[in-house]
């Protein structure tokens, strides 16, 4: 896959960031334009990792499972958000200076469990998106080409 069929799988990552996010909004106390901002932020935060982190990454890995079977290839890109998830989640935690280890373990391993969602999502959607042989986003070479 290309980068720009990858590119439309950064999509999953924001909007599986706040399902995940939306999981505790019950017991949240805050008021709604607070929640908003933090739904909003969450959202960001999501795109910028799946625009900056997975994409370059993930256009490593297909080039590295192109042969491998479409399961190895979804074992890779969740193994790959698990990565990413777990990685800046940590350093996270590690720069707040106040965190106690067994909360922390836990919000890690929810954002990398949340990340490797992500990727495996964005994965299926670039496939699926390939797979049809859908326009995805004309470039002016292509337009030069026609």
């Amino acid at each position: 896959m290309g980068a720009r069929e990858l590119a439309w799988g950064i999509l999953a990552w924001p909007a599986v960031g706040v399902l995940a996010l939306l999981r505790t909004a019950g017991s949240w106390d805050v008021s709604g334009g607070a929640a908003a901002g933090v739904l909003a932020g969450t959202a960001a935060a999501f795109a910028v990792a799946g625009a900056l982190l997975w994409l370059p990454s993930s256009l490593w890995l297909d080039r590295r499972t192109r042969r491998f079977p479409h399961i190895g290839q979804a074992a890779g890109f969740l193994g790959l958000g698990l990565v990413i998830g777990a990685a800046v989640s940590t350093a996270l935690v590690l720069a707040s200076g106040n965190a106690t280890w067994p909360s922390s373990a836990g919000l890690i391993t929810e954002y990398a469990v949340t990340a490797g969602i992500a990727s495996l999502l964005g994965w299926l959607l670039a496939s699926t998106l390939r797979a049809k042989k859908l326009p995805i986003v004309q470039t002016a070479t292509d337009r030069v080409n026609r």
